[in-house]
């Protein structure tokens, strides 16, 4: 297998875009949260990242909470700050 037939599951989406955004997020809810049609979404996951990306996809699925269907509505997915960010800030202020 050639090097370059090897995908590696990247998205050339920019975060700080709404439309990519709502794409990111509707990327990893079809590829990542368990569903069944019959049975709709089985298990929630966790999607992290840092303040201001957690408020854009916070607005991203916002935007798309009116719709009909679970998985339109991206339930599947639950939004959490990661503190990694907000901690390296703090160590290079006191250092």
């Amino acid at each position: 297998m050639c090097l370059a037939q090897v995908q590696l599951g990247l998205l050339e989406k920019d975060e700080n875009k709404s439309e990519q955004m709502l794409q990111i997020l509707q990327h990893c809810h079809a590829e990542y949260v368990p569903a069944d049609p019959e049975l709709g979404i089985l298990h929630k996951i966790n999607l992290g990242g840092d303040h201001l990306t957690v408020e854009r996809a916070t607005s991203a699925v916002n935007a798309v909470a009116d719709s009909d269907k679970a998985h339109e509505r991206l339930e599947g997915i639950i939004l959490k700050h990661e503190e990694f960010h907000c901690e390296m800030n703090f160590l290079q202020v006191c250092f």
